[in-house]
């Protein structure tokens, strides 16, 4: 077998080794196409941010994994991390260490790329052998018709249209409202309709004022934006008439502050949502993001705290809302390996305990492929 980079042209091969390794596990007729189309159903050949094990006789694929390189972008920084996804295995070759041999190389490449974090989404319990942790939240709330009802309500929902116009318009909402930009216009559409999610616009006069991405089975709404936030109880109002359903998940990322105060008015009940994955390669490059990204949700007290991450002593201080990291021979009563750090910072149950560093990590849901 032959571990390797993907060449230009090899998505097809790429694709069904991937469908017929996730069929058995999920459902007959299961494709990459639908559940991850940015990827999978565009025109942008993306053969080469895979790896693939080769039979070398034959020259068929056996093994494949995705390693999409992405960027983050805050007050002129950047920060690089990859989504690791589609690691798949055709049945009959699977318990011969394929996929940590490709896993392997994407390690490999992060490193080599200067990647500061990388994450995988689902229940991944065997990526904890790679140094990935399961951290971060989303808020799912479960939302009642019989809370929202309202009257003399001037907004209507419609099912999309694929035009120019109408695709600008819900971008700038879009851009308006989102703490982590990964997305541009072009590709705006496909994220809203990844594993097989229905897009609706809002609107009032005409006009497009929000737009949600329904699931398929018309249970739960993965996202949805407005351009004015105080409209939120007309627009549910007008979503849960249109459907004729009396319930309804939203999902909210918790960067999203203001929705999750508005929407949680209307929610029968409220959980944490987690399948985030993460492992870190760059601790203070990824400090220094997150706690870029957590000052849209919070304020922080001033405060400085020391740890021991990973046989390392680190000094964190906080004050007026800026963050310095050192390293030194600092005393501290913590003493973690990097998973159990990012545990414990990003527990949902630690945000009530002012002596803790606790921070928030999320993406919005269709963002994680």
């Amino acid at each position: 077998m032959k571990i390797r980079q993907a060449k230009n042209g090899e998505i097809s091969k790429i694709l069904e080794v991937a469908n017929n390794a996730f069929e058995p596990v999920r459902y007959k007729g299961y494709d990459f196409k639908v559940t991850m189309p940015q990827i999978y159903n565009t025109k942008i050949d993306y053969s080469k941010i895979h790896f693939v094990c080769e039979e070398e006789k034959t020259k068929n694929l056996v093994s494949v994994g995705g390693n999409l390189i992405r960027k983050i972008s805050l007050k002129n920084n950047k920060y690089l991390f990859s989504n690791v996804g589609t690691v798949s295995t055709l049945p009959k070759f699977q318990g011969n260490g394929y996929m940590s041999k490709i896993m392997n190389k994407i390690e490999e490449q992060n490193v080599r790329k200067k990647v500061v974090f990388s994450i995988l989404t689902g229940d991944r319990k065997r990526y904890n052998n790679f140094g990935y942790e399961k951290v971060g939240f989303t808020f799912k709330l479960l939302l009642s018709s019989k809370l929202v009802k309202c009257n003399n309500n001037s907004i209507v929902v419609k099912e999309f249209q694929k035009n120019q116009k109408i695709i600008s318009q819900m971008y700038d909402i879009y851009l308006k409202n989102i703490k982590i930009l990964l997305r541009s216009k072009e590709e705006f559409v496909l994220n809203l309709q990844a594993k097989g999610n229905l897009i609706f616009t809002l609107l009032k006069d005409e006009k497009v004022v929000g737009y949600f991405s329904f699931n398929k089975t018309k249970e739960q709404i993965d996202e949805f934006y407005l351009s004015n936030i105080d409209e939120a109880q007309n627009a549910l109002d007008s979503i849960f008439n249109y459907f004729n359903l009396l319930k309804i998940y939203f999902f909210v990322n918790p960067f999203d502050k203001e929705y999750y105060l508005k929407l949680q008015n209307f929610a029968e009940s409220v959980e944490t949502y987690d399948e985030i994955h993460l492992k870190v390669y760059n601790l203070e490059k990824f400090l220094e993001m997150i706690f870029k990204l957590n000052l849209v949700a919070t304020n922080f007290k001033n405060k400085t705290y020391f740890y021991k991450i990973d046989n390392v002593n680190y000094k964190i201080d906080i004050t007026n809302n800026n963050l310095i990291i050192e390293k030194g021979n600092f005393q501290s009563n913590y003493d973690f390996t990097i998973q159990e750090f990012l545990r414990y910072i990003f527990s949902p149950t630690n945000f009530y305990d002012n002596e803790k560093l606790t921070l928030l990590f999320s993406f919005n849901k269709l963002d994680m492929f």
